[in-house]
């Protein structure tokens, strides 16, 4: 196990009677060294070979990683039973190491063992019955960020029927047991568009430097809105209006929200060409720089964009490190890229995305040399024209990169005899001789329920010594099921364990309704998780419970 020391004896400074020197061993430990599924409600308990007297005890701690956990330390009446409780539950799935130490020995000695929390193996809703402005409404994508003690979430809401797509984003008090969420976009209809009567899409929250950072696409609408229910004129080109990206940061007062718009705050937003469509959104951190990345169309096909972001919310300014051309970073600036995602392993950002080869879409992933002055894109996927589809002959979607244990996991769906399939594959961390390993299990379903049904949108998550991934899945009727499972980190042997009660329904807060969109999130040592689900025939309302 991870820290495990071997030597046995504590070398106790014991004061009976007067100084002298005695020798105490360890001689049990609660939990045992190397025990996993551990309680989080434990307490810790060392037995010592001998009493010792309360004014020697020796130092007992707790951590996880570099960082201790405030506890209360008791001997026992029979002064050889040191108990150390917690001030709160342990997190799930995390790797723990107790310490016991005898200052003023000689030579101080220490006592180590290491132990692990069980994982996850139910949810508890903490959204109030749904985050929604207007549950009636429809709704997409919800998702979680954490922006330092606080959890924040955002989501896409119709103002009313064929109305403008709202942007909403509301503030978590943080108590699972009364959970509050509390609107920070204004509270009203508007919600953070920059038009209110454009449609707003993808929202996406990025932390960077204590802000608050959100991104989206917003379009007005094609034909005038109408206030009632009628149908929908048919739409010519001519019709058709491009779709901006928009970023705004918040001001981080929960009790006078208030969002700046740092994109030029113009109608047309960061556009590389302002008279074609972008979306798909995406911020992220790396080496303390905000990056954006988006697909937009050109003449040919849609790019894969990447900008940076100067960090003056004053002065905002927005510059490309794709090229800054017609293309962006597509492997073939003619054929149409799809779903881009950035993520930072260290000082490294990787892109991810889907493209079309002529045959099928596959995965690209590639790395940039981090020169913003001199920026450059390399292929990590073997750079031919198949990515790291398990299969390059079928079609694969929706993919994203997480950083698990210093290790970049990749995960999408590929297409196999009219099912979809959860794909999980990591790198190798040679940039220069890259290859993927399938961490699914390599079989012809992945890590679905159902092998013959289709899943859509994974999506992973490290939450303490764990890797999670989430997706939703099919049942037999078609309805979206919200799949959560658990990785055992053994790349060489991989194993997957759903965390989701592992029937043939998901979490969804009833089975009987569809439900899409779910994404984990890890704040406060707890992990969460969202989603959309159906509530009547158009109306979805957005759903946040947390891992027990």
């Amino acid at each position: 196990m991870h820290y495990q020391r071997y030597d046995l004896l504590l070398m106790c400074l014991l004061i009976v009677g007067g100084c002298r020197h005695s020798s105490v061993a360890v001689v049990a430990t609660v939990p045992e060294a190397g025990e996993t599924g551990v309680a989080p409600t434990v307490a810790v308990v060392a037995t010592l070979s001998a009493p010792i007297g309360k004014a020697s005890a020796p130092v007992f701690n707790l951590s996880a990683g570099a960082a201790s956990l405030p506890a209360s330390v008791s001997l026992d009446q029979s002064g050889a039973i040191l108990t150390l409780r917690p001030e709160r539950p342990l997190a799930l799935s995390t790797t723990y190491m107790a310490a016991v130490r005898a200052p003023g020995a000689a030579p101080t000695q220490e006592f180590y063992w290491s132990f692990a929390t069980r994982d996850v193996t139910s949810w508890r809703f903490v959204d109030g019955g749904g985050l929604n402005r207007s549950p009636e409404r429809d709704t997409y994508f919800p998702q979680l960020t954490v922006l330092g003690t606080k959890l924040y979430a955002s989501w896409r809401e119709m103002s009313y029927d064929w109305g403008p797509m709202q942007l909403r984003v509301a503030v978590y008090n943080g108590d699972d047991e009364t959970p509050q969420w509390k609107f920070v976009d204004g509270g009203d209809a508007t919600g953070i568009n920059w038009d209110p009567e454009q449609h707003g899409f993808g929202v996406q929250l990025s932390a960077h430097n204590s802000k608050l950072y959100a991104i989206w696409q917003e379009k007005r609408p094609d034909v005038p809105v109408p206030r009632t229910r009628q149908p929908l004129p048919r739409l010519t080109k001519d019709m058709v209006s491009p779709a901006h990206i928009r970023v705004a940061v918040y001001n981080g007062d929960d009790d006078a929200p208030a969002w700046r718009f740092v994109d030029g705050n113009t109608a047309t937003g960061i556009n590389h060409d302002t008279a074609f469509n972008a979306s798909y959104p995406q911020l992220t951190v790396c080496n303390n720089k905000l990056y954006a990345t988006w697909m937009e169309s050109n003449d040919r096909a849609r790019q894969i964009r990447v900008a940076l972001y100067n960090g003056d919310d004053q002065t905002p300014e927005w510059n490309f490190v794709d090229g800054d051309g017609v293309g962006g970073i597509n492997r073939d600036p003619g054929a149409g890229g799809f779903n881009p995602q950035l993520t930072a392993l260290g000082t490294k950002l990787y892109a991810v995305w889907e493209e079309h080869n002529g045959t099928a879409q596959q995965i690209r992933v590639v790395l940039y040399n981090g020169n913003d002055q001199a920026p450059a894109w390399s292929f990590v996927d073997g750079g031919g024209s198949a990515g790291i589809n398990r299969d390059a002959s079928r079609n694969a979607a929706a993919p994203e990169l997480t950083v698990h244990d210093s290790r970049l996991y990749a995960t999408w769906t590929e297409d196999n005899d009219g099912a979809t399939q959860v794909r999980v594959a990591v790198f190798d961390d040679s940039d220069d001789t890259p290859a993927w390993r399938l961490v699914d299990g390599n079989r012809a379903q992945g890590l679905n329920h159902d092998g013959k049904r289709r899943a859509y949108e994974p999506q992973l998550t490290a939450f303490g010594a764990k890797l999670y991934a989430t997706w939703y899945e099919g049942d037999h009727r078609g309805r979206g099921q919200i799949r959560v499972a658990v990785y055992n980190g053994n790349d060489r042997a991989p194993v997957w364990t759903f965390a989701d009660g592992n029937g043939k329904h998901g979490i969804n807060k009833s089975v009987k309704r569809s439900a899409v969109d779910p994404q984990l999130t890890v704040f406060d040592s707890r992990l969460y998780i969202s989603w959309k689900e159906l509530v009547g025939g158009r109306g979805h309302k957005v759903h946040v419970a947390v891992g027990q």
